[in-house]
């Protein structure tokens, strides 16, 4: 067990609240982690009247100060002697050991009420002593928050934590609300998008007690797919922000050196005004010290500290300008806003060798939009400098070979992101022989970014074996931490299954499905919202199976299950599951129609065209091709039963959609000629 020591100093009486609040977060945190073999000691100083007089307990606190990682100070009203003391211990043991991390929080005191003497002295002396970055907080949650993140960057303990609807989530479970947090709560445009949602939820209700209408099934079918469209804005906003406070808790810990425009901007991001935060830091004057910081460095023609510091923290504060802007939204707007921040401190980063790993950044912000182009151009500098760099770690390198995979692969060239990935894959290998837990998840990642490369490109052998590797690290893993690691497991088994079905191993590839459904299915019993959605393509696709190697019974009844599943789910939200819905229809139509079902087969495919009609009149792009499927698959029936005229006239729509796309010339010429047969 790896123990990880915390503690905590206040005021007795005025943090009461806080001070219990944060033992039972820590204990929360110790159900999850406990099973990963960490355990978190938390110690709070305690009333001391009673234990001075069996001894100076104040030296037990500063014993175990002296042993902990990390050390929280809140500061209220008052700066007790205690506390103070408390902080000294911790800056000497900082100071010998570079162990605690400190993190010093300011409460935001009601209006009308000022700080004593005791706590404007300590502020100062962050300010002018030590000018260590310290916050304002208003709730405990700011520093629950900051505490998580700061136990998820500890190799010892480790974890994967994303924000969604509020919520911290913890390798798949809600640990925090941070509703209460400023940097979210008072972030316009996420309350703005929260309103939104609300409001369309309201309206969903008002139509769902409606009589059902072609009109009404629209209107819902609209709001559904507005609902879709502002949860991913807002879970990608979440991300965001999550990304931004990740920034402020690495640079809010004593010894970081920041601008004093970047600290004032961390203030305001603190307290939730974003805009401020972002003019301050784009303070024309800043930038024309840093080119005087450069000219200096050119007139010196050697090393110049200061102006290497000056230009460092001048590219810290510009990225955290980034981030600010990306966790407010982007638009158009923005995003030529944050490639011309990423094009001016790139070009200051290269010109003078400092911070280059900005250019890695920069790299993701382009792939996220889309310019693969021009990504590639700039993580190929980055590897070019990679190379003539003393000092660069395997771990820095693994990262960058990944990027350079995920680009290369959206560009489609995919030999180029063949050769990254597995330069990636050689370096996650190497590093997880000598720390497993550190390292086995990122071999996984790539074990299935190549083994999807591999399919896509027709190479299923090497495909099957890249799949099976991650199954291997993933089972184990999961062994380990079920809760972090089934969800994983199911996918690689519904992938490897997908590939052997793909290449007629019918008999493996059921194997990998049940499975992939046993984990699912187990899942959905506790959180069905995150799950179910998942078992009903699995069952899907295990129909689709069982219906190949002829047991239609077992075929039916999974793909009925399926059905179910689909159609409930699109009751709430019609945008993202009618399709399935319409999916799951023409397939449990073809299965019926083997088996001699021909009238049930019928109402099944009519109800699949309903959908996929519908849909095709908002989009037909995507959704015109499964119209014209659905359409052939129904004549056909038809023809069979014997109404000709009805399937002469599905078969002509066909044909008039397949000519409307050059691409399915060949489909529209076979329907030609049955149609000629047909008369």
């Amino acid at each position: 067990m790896n123990y990880i020591k915390i503690f905590l100093a206040s005021s007795i009486v005025e943090f009461e609240h806080e001070r219990t609040s944060l033992k039972e977060y820590i204990s929360t945190l110790n159900d999850i982690y406990i099973r990963r073999g960490v355990y978190f000691e938390f110690q709070l100083c305690e009333n001391l009247s009673n234990a001075v007089a069996l001894g100076r307990k104040q030296d037990e606190y500063n014993a175990f100060i002296r042993e902990a990682q990390y050390f929280y100070i809140l500061i209220g009203k008052k700066a007790g002697d205690y506390t103070i003391e408390e902080f000294d211990v911790a800056l000497k043991a900082f100071r010998e050991s570079g162990s605690p991390k400190i993190y010093t929080y300011f409460l935001t005191l009601p209006e009308g009420q000022s700080a004593e003497e005791s706590t404007l002295q300590f502020m100062q002396r962050m300010d002018r002593e030590l000018g260590h970055y310290y916050t304002t907080f208003s709730h405990i949650d700011a520093v629950k928050l900051n505490l998580l993140l700061e136990i998820c960057r500890d190799p010892l303990a480790g974890g994967q934590v994303k924000l969604e609807d509020g919520k911290a989530i913890l390798d798949g479970k809600s640990v925090l609300s941070i509703e209460n947090v400023p940097v979210y709560s008072k972030n316009e445009t996420i309350q703005k998008l929260l309103k939104e949602k609300r409001e369309l939820e309201e309206e969903y209700s008002a139509l769902m007690g409606m009589p059902e209408s072609d009109a009404v099934i629209r209107m819902r079918l609209s709001n559904s797919s507005k609902r879709n469209e502002i949860t991913e804005q807002l879970h990608t906003l979440e991300m965001d922000v999550l990304g931004l406070c990740r920034t402020m808790s690495e640079k809010r810990q004593l010894g970081q050196s920041i601008n004093w425009r970047e600290r004032k901007a961390l203030e305001y991001i603190d307290a939730g005004n974003y805009e401020a935060a972002v003019e301050i830091l784009k303070d024309p004057v800043w930038k024309e010290e840093v080119r005087q910081a450069e000219e200096r460095k050119r007139l010196a023609k050697e090393l110049n500290e200061q102006a290497d510091a000056d230009i460092r923290e001048y590219i810290s504060g510009q990225r955290t300008r980034i981030q600010t802007i990306r966790s407010t939204g982007i638009n158009a707007e923005k995003a030529r806003e944050i490639t011309g921040i990423y094009e001016e401190i790139s070009v200051l980063a290269e010109d003078n060798q400092l911070d280059m790993d900005v250019l890695y950044d920069y790299t993701s912000f382009l792939d996220d939009q889309n310019q693969f182009t021009k990504g590639i151009q700039v993580v190929e500098k980055l590897y070019k400098w990679y190379e003539q760099k003393a000092g660069v770690t395997e771990q820095e390198k693994a990262r960058l070979f990944n990027l350079m995979g995920n680009l290369y692969s959206d560009n489609r060239n995919f030999s180029s992101a063949e050769t990254a990935y597995r330069k990636t894959l050689e370096i996650y290998s190497r590093l997880a022989q000598e720390d497993p837990a550190a390292y086995e998840p990122n071999v996984v990642m790539t074990c299935n970014n190549l083994a999807i490369l591999l399919k896509n490109t027709g190479r299923f052998k090497e495909s099957e074996e890249s799949y099976r590797k991650a199954l291997e690290i993933y089972s184990h893993l999961a062994q380990e931490e079920p809760a972090a690691y089934d969800p994983a497991v199911a996918t690689i088994c519904n992938n490897l299954a997908n590939l052997l079905s793909d290449t007629g191993r019918f008999k493996e590839a059921e194997e990998f499905y049940r499975k992939a459904l046993e984990i699912r299915t187990r899942l959905a019993q506790e959180n069905p919202a995150a799950y179910e959605s998942d078992v009903a393509m699995t069952c899907n696709n295990l129909a689709l199976l069982l219906s190949d190697t002829g047991r239609f019974k077992e075929a039916e009844e999974f793909c009925r299950k399926a059905l179910e599943i689909h159609t409930r789910l699109a009751q709430e939200d019609p945008a993202a599951y009618e399709p399935n819905v319409a999916m799951t229809c023409n397939n449990l139509a073809i299965l019926l129609k083997n088996t001699g079902h021909f009238k049930e087969a019928e109402e099944f495919y009519r109800k699949a065209l309903e959908i996929y009609s519908r849909l095709a009149q908002e989009d037909p792009a995507a959704y015109e091709p499964d119209v014209a499927t659905t359409c052939s698959n129904l004549a056909l029936l038809l023809v069979d039963t014997g109404f000709l005229q009805e399937a002469k006239e599905l078969l002509q729509k066909v044909y008039q959609i397949y000519i409307k796309y050059p691409h399915y010339a060949d489909k529209a010429e076979k329907v030609r000629r049955y149609l000629e047969s047909l008369s």
